[in-house]
């Protein structure tokens, strides 16, 4: 069964992105946040909106001359650099799931935000 994640670019606009059944996860990823990555499971309390999931991110992006993500940042309430992408929270297997429908409709309206 294919996934739905969010892409959340610091530049321009997030979307729903799919990984087709079968497909290599960690390729699919790696290639979407330019590298090795790191993965954020944000406390409930700290959840903007509540939305859950997991932030997936490069995890030299503090390095690099990329720009801050701020939707990620806003949705993490932690600084966060060039592109993410949020997946749904891990099954009962530790599988990652797709994002729920929440967390996609808060990312999406991002794209109707101004930001600095």
């Amino acid at each position: 069964m294919s996934k739905q994640f969010v892409l959340i670019p610091a530049e321009g606009d997030n979307r729903v992105i799919t990984l087709e059944d079968g497909g290599d996860e960690v390729e699919f990823i790696q290639g979407l946040v330019g590298g090795y990555f790191e993965t954020m499971t944000v406390p409930e309390a700290m959840r903007t909106d509540a939305v859950g999931g997991v932030f997936w991110v490069d995890e030299n992006a503090g390095y690099k001359s990329v720009p801050v993500n701020f939707t990620s940042t806003y949705m993490t309430a932690r600084v966060l650099k060039g592109t993410a992408v949020l997946t749904g929270p891990p099954n009962s297997e530790g599988e990652t799931t797709s994002v729920p429908q929440k967390a996609i409709d808060v990312a999406l309206e991002y794209n109707k935000v101004d930001v600095p």
